[in-house]
């Protein structure tokens, strides 16, 4: 250490310290228990958003059952059954990747999720936060199958031709139409 005096003198010091390294495991030898961390997390889409990442288990021993979930707030909510996601075992430094689905509104800025797993027969729970101000642009559209709209009838999906083969729904009843009308403008015409 180098230092200046009150009268202005410089002054050098030299000393040397050890210290003891402590494991803060303490109790578990040097194992350090299963810790699950979302990693490599990309989020994409407006209004409805799809997470995708790793479920990554940074420490010494497995965990078993851990199961994401997006958390209900004001302006984000899980969207049915793809709002939660079962990863199961995740050996120690091992990983498992996911994807969850949440319904947000025009207002949310981050997604919840929460993060349950066990260790050693104990449970874990944690709320991991999403950020999505850089995800709600318009370059990033929401999942294809997601934009329809909850009520399009489910026939519309049938009015496509498939294979070079005709649909005789859309074309069979005007062409029997105009087949009766020029029939009967034809007959009276005979008529006269």
């Amino acid at each position: 250490m180098t230092y200046k005096t009150s009268g202005g003198a410089i002054k050098t010091v030299t000393d040397e310290t050890t210290f003891d390294v402590v494991n803060e495991s303490a109790g578990t030898g040097n194992r350090i228990d299963g810790k699950i961390r979302l990693v490599g997390v990309e989020a994409s889409g407006s209004g409805i958003v799809t997470v995708q990442g790793d479920a990554a288990n940074v420490g010494g021993s497995n965990v078993k059952s851990v199961l994401l979930r997006v958390k209900d707030t004001k302006s984000v909510s899980p969207m049915g059954a793809s709002g939660e996601y079962f990863v199961g075992a995740v050996n120690d430094s091992k990983f498992d990747t996911f994807e969850l689905i949440a319904r947000t509104e025009s207002n949310a800025t981050e997604i919840p999720i929460r993060v349950r797993y066990l260790v050693d027969g104990e449970q874990k729970t944690e709320t991991v936060r999403i950020n999505l101000s850089s995800t709600q642009g318009p370059s990033r559209p929401a999942p294809q199958m997601d934009r329809e709209p909850p009520e399009r009838p489910s026939q519309v999906r049938d009015t496509s031709s498939s294979g070079g083969s005709l649909n005789l729904g859309g074309i069979v009843v005007p062409l029997l139409v105009v087949v009766g009308l020029v029939g009967g403008v034809y007959t009276l015409w005979k008529r006269r």
